[in-house]
């Protein structure tokens, strides 16, 4: 009996020694699957933002899913911006 006591501490011991000393040596390889990215929009006097989600290369199904052109319906984001420059009008938000 004493012997699986120190058999199961042993192998607690280095079970928990690996994984947190693991995870903190590689921080980097966690990426985020989204990100943002923040177009400023400006008309006269009238600011605005629009933040854009920004999909990693390693999910290209969802990257063509909400790629520029099927958010802002079959536009590009510069013919967003340039709607907006030229009559303050247009795709202010998104609903995802």
């Amino acid at each position: 009996m004493n012997y699986f006591r120190g058999v199961l501490i042993a192998i607690m011991l280095v079970g928990s020694g690996v994984y947190p000393g693991y995870a903190q040596i590689r921080p980097s390889q966690k990426r985020s699957i989204i990100s943002t990215k923040t177009v400023s929009l400006s008309y006269d006097k009238q600011k605005d933002t629009l933040r854009i989600p920004v999909v990693a290369d390693q999910y290209p199904g969802l990257k063509i899913a909400l790629s520029d052109k099927n958010i802002f319906d079959g536009d590009d984001l510069q013919a967003v911006v340039k709607n907006y420059q030229s009559c303050g009008c247009g795709i202010t938000g998104l609903k995802l």
